[in-house]
């Protein structure tokens, strides 16, 4: 008996949610990639290779309460906004919100995906540099 292969769904260039089939997943110069499938419906099909992002899916329900939700968000969202929690001792903890931290009422987590595309110092004799020119626009007419 053949083993099922695992489906899910990608977007394609034209923005079209298409289902893949799983073949395998390799690492290459320390980065994980799926390698999947995609029938195209007229006899072919494409083999492709994404990176992979590691995160967390959290979907809803029919009724509108989220489903597979890690335990980490137990006291973040309530029983009534749930439909069940799951063990989380497999995710990765910089995905999990620290939930020690909170601003009016919300977790706040660590920043995710985020990239340093400026830097800028402070003189106090010579004022900002490196300060992109709409910025120093927006400052100086402030």
């Amino acid at each position: 008996m053949e083993e099922a292969k695992q489906k899910f769904q990608v977007e394609i260039e034209t923005g079209e949610i298409v289902e893949a089939e799983l073949l395998s997943v390799v690492e290459i110069d320390g980065k994980e990639y799926a390698v999947y499938s995609l029938d195209n419906k007229n006899g072919t099909v494409d083999i492709l290779a994404s990176y992979v992002v590691k995160g967390i899916s959290i979907k809803t329900e029919n009724d509108g309460k989220y489903k597979n939700v890690p335990n980490a968000f137990k006291g973040v969202l309530t029983n009534s906004q749930v439909s069940n929690f799951i063990n989380d001792n497999n995710i990765s903890k910089e995905l999990l919100p620290d939930t020690n931290t909170y601003v009016d009422g919300f977790v706040i987590s660590q920043p995710m995906s985020f990239e340093h595309v400026v830097h800028v110092d402070l003189n106090s004799e010579t004022g900002f540099s490196g300060l992109p020119p709409e910025w120093e626009k927006l400052l100086k007419n402030s």
